[in-house]
């Protein structure tokens, strides 16, 4: 009964988005961290009736989905893994959480009141303790917490956590069982995501690092990523897609000096012209066609960098109209696909080229705009 009814009053027990995967169990360690602080924001302001169950735990569920986009975007993941993970609740978003942990201890003791009263048994009276005085009083939720969030499991869960969402940009393997099931739902397009209204803010830095009293961490390093300067038609040759030095040399001297003039021939002239002025056929029509598609991709979608260009070819997506029409989740699966490729793989060498989830909703967003 208590989990049918508490689960509810859990916001990102409410809706799904594959951001709240990446902090969902962040937020229920650092609730139990704060738990004693989140003490003084609850109160009872009159008592809930409890009339029939089923609409007893929606009107729970609906209430704490109002808080869904201030925990999904106030909660400081930075800040939570680098000291405790109370530090990523804010003292605004403590106020706003803590009435949904509050709901959940009344309301759950409300019903089992409406149990023993359905029972037969003598009626315990109202409830109408302020929950702050009622809290205090119960120690048994607070010990139930503590022991499922021990600290060996909750370690190890969070390694899992982090390993997965620097990898991938998001979390499925390491979420529970019930989350595993909602996620997949929504992968599956069979729910529909919560629309968020608002975009995250700039992170915030904990202030009271002196008074953090947990061993030193390292900080976790984060993918800095640096944005070329979007290509023009008058860029140098040398930055169109798979043009290296080698190969612009030879562009120069058949003429081609800039991007423009690389992509207003077609793809048959420039093969002929290597092979008349410069007797070279390495490049071939397909290899030409491949590389002014790439460069296309660029120009229309200015984030695009050579090897992204490559990527998203390699993965059949050759314009920035099919780009813009795919989910994120579905290109997400292609770009694994196409990453697997020998000719892809030449141009994500290094480890930290390959995109991760995160960098595949900008290109979404870039070519969107």
């Amino acid at each position: 009964m208590s989990h049918y009814y508490a689960d509810v009053n859990h916001p990102f027990h409410t809706g799904q988005t594959d951001k709240e995967g990446q902090i969902h169990s962040y937020t229920e360690f650092g609730a139990a961290d704060i738990y004693k602080d989140l003490r003084k924001h609850m109160t009872i302001d009159e008592p809930i009736k409890v009339n029939k169950i089923e609409d007893f735990v929606f009107k729970a569920a609906k209430e704490s989905h109002k808080t869904y986009e201030d925990l999904l975007l106030g909660f400081d993941i930075e800040a939570g893994e680098q000291f405790k993970w109370g530090k990523g609740y804010s003292p605004e978003l403590r106020h706003k959480i803590a009435p949904n942990i509050a709901r959940a201890i009344w309301g759950t003791a409300s019903l089992f009141r409406q149990g023993i009263v359905d029972s037969g048994a003598e009626d315990p009276g109202e409830i109408n303790l302020a929950l702050k005085k009622f809290a205090t009083r119960i120690t048994t939720p607070a010990e139930w917490i503590r022991r499922w969030l021990d600290k060996r499991r909750r370690k190890r869960r969070t390694r899992s956590i982090r390993r997965e969402r620097r990898k991938s940009g998001r979390v499925r393997k390491s979420l529970s069982p019930d989350d595993k099931d909602y996620h997949k739902a929504l992968d599956n397009g069979e729910i529909e995501p919560v629309k968020l209204t608002r975009k995250r803010p700039t992170q915030r830095v904990a202030e009271d690092k002196k008074s953090i009293t947990t061993k030193k961490e390292k900080k976790p390093k984060t993918k800095k990523r640096k944005w070329n300067p979007a290509i023009t038609p008058n860029s140098s040759i040398d930055d169109a897609a798979e043009v290296g030095s080698a190969t612009a040399k030879r562009f120069q001297e058949i003429g081609l000096q800039t991007v423009k003039d690389f992509m207003d021939k077609s793809a048959e002239e420039i093969v002929e012209l290597l092979k008349k002025e410069l007797d070279y056929t390495r490049l071939d029509l397909e290899d030409i066609s491949r590389m002014q598609a790439e460069t296309q991709l660029m120009l229309d979608v200015p984030r695009l960098r050579v090897h992204d260009s490559v990527i998203l070819y390699g993965a059949g997506i050759k314009s920035k109209d099919s780009l813009s029409k795919h989910q994120q989740d579905d290109l997400w699966d292609k770009v694994q696909e196409a990453i697997k490729d020998d000719h892809v793989k030449r141009y994500i060498r290094r480890k930290n080229l390959r995109p991760d989830f995160e960098e595949i909703g900008e290109w979404l967003e870039s070519a969107q705009d």
